[in-house]
């Protein structure tokens, strides 16, 4: 890597992998389910019980009452629980790099350029993620994590009072009406702050896991490194690396990566194999959609040193899960390893082809080629020569990929007057 801060040697990498031996080691997402479907069942009958009550007046859609609470009181909430923490993160020294709502993705990866972009996929996802300012690892994140509970506490009280205030006029009117649907809306829209307050592990990091596992002035500089190179990702940016004595806690096990790029940048191959090691010791601190990564970079190596049987091997002990989100390569250093997959072992040539488009999109977002991201270029190449050695698919001979990262792929043309031929790009820029 390009940049480094000063570090601790890091300790003899561990075997084996590390056992869950804490409440938080494991996800409980499944069961939390019942619990947020249980609030909202719970919610919906004791909403129920005042429009039968007669508490409201006559003419009231049923519908409307149920539904408008139901989803404007979601909607609301979750914009102003997540401004309280975009406003608290500015106060600590932070920014929104990524946000993602209704299938709209913003990258704000880079201060000087917003990227903007539509899922269908993501539709449904909502995701907001911050790094601190300049770069800054000495920054304490954990007012973030406050600031959701405190917009939330703002709201309950606000809703409460105006509910006391109107709700029990006479005669009952709109202002009783409004009362109610605004009770609701507010009872609905705490599904958001439930989620983020139960002090148990889910999908994603919530607020109060973050909390749990930021307590120590080492973990939250891990979450910085982390959070840092997140944005690096997107951005196209080196990473930072940052060794510690140990890496047994959630964010100090994140950083591990950033090392074994680092080794394997530097064609320190035993010691890349070693950082994989490490990060399957600790493997429980990764979350699901990050389980893939050890094992996905283990194929690669196992490419690299010519051992295909044993890549081929290690692709299939991966869980599906694991498979299918390497072969959408969500990191820009995934791309050599899927070329190499989609050749030797799905033989999947438009796959490949996609794949390398993908790339060239990605790269042409970057506003520099970093380090980083012209070794994996480097690394892609060779990968794609490695690829076209099989066999069993025909490679167009003008499949590549340029020094700048940009997939060359042209046909040649015989015109009727010169029987010379002539190089047509058939490139097409896409818009992010």
């Amino acid at each position: 890597m390009a940049e480094n801060q000063e570090t601790n040697p890091q300790t003899k990498p561990k075997e084996g992998v590390l056992a869950k031996t804490s409440l938080l080691d494991h996800n409980a997402s499944w069961p939390l389910m019942l619990v947020y479907l249980g609030y909202l069942i719970g919610i919906y009958f004791a909403q129920r019980a005042t429009f039968t009550a007669g508490v409201l007046t006559a003419g009231i859609s049923q519908y409307s009452y149920f539904l408008v609470a139901m989803l404007v009181g979601i909607v609301v909430t979750c914009i102003l629980y997540n401004l309280g923490k975009v406003i608290f993160a500015a106060i600590a020294g932070y920014r929104v790099i990524y946000l993602e709502f209704l299938g709209i993705v913003f990258n704000c990866s880079n201060p000087s350029k917003t990227l903007v972009s539509f899922h269908i996929d993501k539709f449904l996802d909502v995701a907001m993620k911050f790094a601190p300012k300049n770069d800054d690892t000495s920054k304490n994140p954990r007012p973030i994590f406050f600031g959701g509970y405190i917009a939330e506490a703002i709201i309950v009280a606000v809703s409460v009072i105006i509910y006391f205030v109107l709700g029990f006029q006479k005669p009952i009117g709109t202002s009783t009406n409004a009362a109610y649907y605004l009770l609701f809306a507010m009872l609905y829209g705490f599904i958001t702050p439930l989620y983020e307050l139960l002090p148990f592990r889910q999908d994603y990091p919530t607020d109060m896991f973050n909390l749990l596992v930021t307590s120590k002035k080492e973990d939250q500089e891990a979450f910085n490194v982390f959070s840092i190179n997140r944005r690096r990702e997107l951005a196209g940016e080196d990473y930072l690396v940052k060794t510690y004595e140990d890496y047994d806690s959630f964010y100090k096990a994140h950083v591990i990566y950033a090392i074994y790029l680092d080794d394997l940048y530097a064609s320190r191959l035993q010691k890349a194999f070693e950082d994989l090691s490490q990060m399957k010791y600790y493997g429980k601190y990764f979350i699901e959609e990050e389980n893939y990564l050890a094992d996905s970079e283990m194929v690669y190596l196992k490419y690299l040193i010519d051992d295909a049987e044993g890549a081929s091997k290690a692709f299939f002990q991966m869980k599906s899960d694991d498979r299918k989100v390497l072969v959408k390569a969500p990191l820009f250093s995934n791309y050599r390893t899927v070329i190499l997959v989609d050749s030797y072992i799905r033989n999947d040539l438009e796959s490949l082809k996609n794949l390398l488009a993908s790339m060239k999109k990605n790269e042409e977002s970057y506003a520099t080629l970093s380090h980083r991201v012209s070794k994996e270029i480097e690394l892609s190449k060779t990968a794609l020569e490695k690829a076209k050695k099989n066999p069993n698919i025909t490679f167009p001979s003008e499949l590549s990929i340029s020094e700048k990262g940009a997939v060359s792929e042209t046909k040649e043309v015989l015109p009727k007057a010169e029987k010379k031929p002539v190089e047509e790009n058939k490139d097409e820029d896409e818009e992010e």
